[in-house]
């Protein structure tokens, strides 16, 4: 399968482990670590068991702040929640060295990463998430606010890469006509 993917030119696996005959026809994965979807859980699982819980969705559907156990859920994050940026953008950038490091021998690097939400239909309800909402316009501009704060974060140190956002469940409808993306992000 590899050596008929290379000669149509799709040098990308997305998810696929990087097995060395991989890497011996010189492929990168298209998406950075740790996953081109539904990463959100690889941050939190890293994160450890004493982060407060106020880094967690109040979801509607638990009436409690819940921690995903896996890439489904339950629940996702507190997108109105300052430190939880804080850390997630740190451990953003602790991908992207990772990968640095990883393929440093190749000369190219990932350069697409994927802020993708745990597979649930469980936003948070909490007071603050709801009046930045009513504040952007809709949970889609909430949503591209946090990815907004970690493109922002991340354009110096790492100008060439992209964070990749998709339109899923609650992030489905466009945010407002006057909402600002920044340019290093692809919606998908």
């Amino acid at each position: 399968r590899i050596p008929t993917a290379c000669r149509q030119r799709q040098n990308f696996f997305l998810n696929e482990i990087m097995h060395p005959e991989k890497i011996a026809y010189g492929i990168t994965p298209c998406y950075g670590s740790p996953r081109a979807c539904h990463s959100e859980y690889d941050y939190t699982r890293r994160w450890p068991k004493d982060v407060p819980m106020t880094y967690f969705a109040l979801t509607k559907k638990h009436g409690k702040r819940v921690r995903a156990t896996s890439p489904y859920g339950p629940g996702t994050l507190c997108l109105s929640n300052m430190d939880m940026r804080k850390l997630f953008l740190k451990d953003l950038k602790g991908f992207i060295r990772q990968d640095r490091k990883k393929f440093a021998a190749r000369g190219h690097y990932p350069e697409i990463y994927a802020i993708c939400y745990d597979d649930n239909y469980d936003p948070c309800i909490c007071d603050n998430c709801s009046a930045m909402v009513n504040k952007l316009g809709n949970m889609t501009a909430l949503s591209l606010d946090f990815i907004n704060e970690l493109a922002r974060g991340i354009q110096k140190e790492f100008p060439e890469v992209k964070l990749y956002a998709a339109a899923y469940y609650y992030t489905q409808t466009p945010p407002p006509e006057n909402f600002k993306i920044e340019k290093n992000i692809i919606l998908g």
